[in-house]
C-alpha cells in the first residue's frame, strides 16, 4: 500500500497479488452482486465506490505487471 498528499488531493494505492481483472473494468465492478468468496456478500467494492464518490472522490482499479490488482482511490482536500 502507497499513500500520499499535495494541497489538493490524497491518493492511496492499494496492491494485490490475486488473479486480476481480466479485461473486466466496467461498471458492472461497482454494483452490489454475489460474492465468489464463501462467506462474502459481494458489496465490499460497491459501498466502498459510493462511499468515496459522496467524499468527491473516485476508485480506479487496474491490473498489476506480473499479476493482481492496483485499487486506487483519490479524494479531494477541499470541495471543489
Amino acid at each position: 500500500m502507497n499513500a500520499r498528499w499535495d494541497e489538493t488531493d490524497v491518493t492511496i494505492d492499494i496492491f494485490d497479488r490475486g488473479s486480476g481483472l481480466k479485461d473486466q473494468i466496467d461498471n458492472r465492478l461497482y454494483q452490489p452482486r454475489t460474492s465468489q468468496k464463501e462467506f462474502g456478500m459481494g458489496l465490499g467494492l460497491f459501498l466502498a465506490h459510493a462511499t468515496i464518490q459522496r467524499l468527491d472522490g473516485e476508485i480506479t482499479l487496474t491490473d498489476r505487471e506480473g499479476g493482481g490488482t492496483c485499487s486506487r482511490i483519490r479524494i479531494p482536500l477541499t470541495k471543489r
